[in-house]
């Protein structure tokens, strides 16, 4: 049975059992951010691992300064089990879009066919357009004052190697926090 080897994960459990995660990154300790590496421009985008969690007392945060590309944290998962694998990230934002995209690849790193999905989240303060005086009821977005999920769920066929999972932002000037991420396999009839 396979088991990750990257340090820095909270839990390291043999793959197999749906539910249980084979990975959780919860970015604490001497290297919080162990795993995982920035995968943006440094003249977009600043990366850090901040003093705001969700659990905890750390978590990544990304500000995308311009909006006029994607920039993101990246993890790669050794990863060889097909079936279905649910990604659980929790985000903090002030305004923009964030993004989780995950990708199933085998050993060239090359992405397998229909194995990959993104999930987006949009404040409702993205696009800064909109007037101050709507009620919050009133606009499409969550809020950015509170910690939301974002989940997506990756049907993996044989010939997988790793799992790259990616969150950050799109094309959208944003300032995001990532906390409490989790990759754990799910049975069929769960997957979305």
């Amino acid at each position: 049975m396979l088991r990750l080897l990257l340090m820095g994960l909270s839990a390291l459990p043999v793959v197999g059992a749906a539910g249980e995660p084979i990975a959780s990154f919860s970015f604490e300790g001497l290297d919080a951010r162990a795993g995982w590496a920035l995968e943006a421009s440094p003249l977009q985008f600043t990366g850090s691992v901040a003093d705001a969690a969700r659990t905890g007392e750390h978590s990544l945060h990304l500000q995308d300064h311009v909006g006029i590309t994607w920039g993101f944290w990246a993890c790669y998962l050794p990863l060889t089990e097909p079936g279905a694998w649910r990604v659980r990230a929790w985000v903090r934002m002030r305004g923009g879009e964030a993004v989780m995209w995950v990708q199933a690849r085998d050993a060239t790193r090359a992405v397998l066919p229909g194995a990959e999905d993104r999930a987006y989240l949009r404040s409702y303060t993205y696009p800064d357009l909109v007037p101050g005086f709507i009620p919050a009821e009133y606009l499409k977005g969550v809020n950015d004052d509170g910690w939301h999920p974002l989940e997506l769920t990756v049907r993996v066929p044989e010939g997988i190697a790793e799992l790259y999972v990616r969150l950050g932002s799109y094309f959208a000037p944003s300032t995001l926090w990532f906390d409490d991420v989790t990759i754990e396999r799910v049975e069929e009839g769960e997957a979305q």
